[in-house]
Order: structure tokens, then sequence, then C-alpha cells
């Protein structure tokens, strides 16, 4: 594939800033810090923090059904 073609390809977002992360769990940009700060998300610094979706799903499957109150900003 051509270098033209792979720009011209949409492809999926695979990592989000924190912003877009509180976005997408319904969430606010400081609880989103504070998951991240305690560990229960995981991050990686490039420039800004960066969520991958597939740890932005494991947060969410690992954690179904637990009360995560203590983490809201």
């Amino acid at each position: 594939m051509s270098k033209a073609a792979i720009e011209k390809r949409e492809l999926p977002d695979l990592v989000f800033t924190v912003e877009e992360t509180a976005k997408i769990l319904k969430s606010n940009t400081n609880t989103t810090y504070k998951l991240i700060r305690e560990g229960k998300l995981q991050a990686l610094k490039l420039g800004r923090l960066k969520v991958p979706m597939f740890e932005i799903e494991r947060f969410l499957r690992d954690n179904l059904g637990e009360d995560l109150s203590k983490y809201i900003c």
C-alpha cells in the first residue's frame, strides 16, 4: 500500500487523551487523572498522558459492578 493510500485511509483512534477518556467514561478529567494516579487506569506519557483503547476496555471489564465512588472528584 502506498504512503498516499495510507494517509487517505481513515484509521480508528487507538489512544485517547485524558479529556477524551473522561468523555468515553462519562466522567470528568479530575476523576480520570485520579484513576490513573491510583493505578486503576493505566496511561502512557506521549507528550501528554494517553490511554489506549484496550486499557479503557480492560478497566470497564475488570470494574463492572464495582463501586468506584471514592475516585469521583
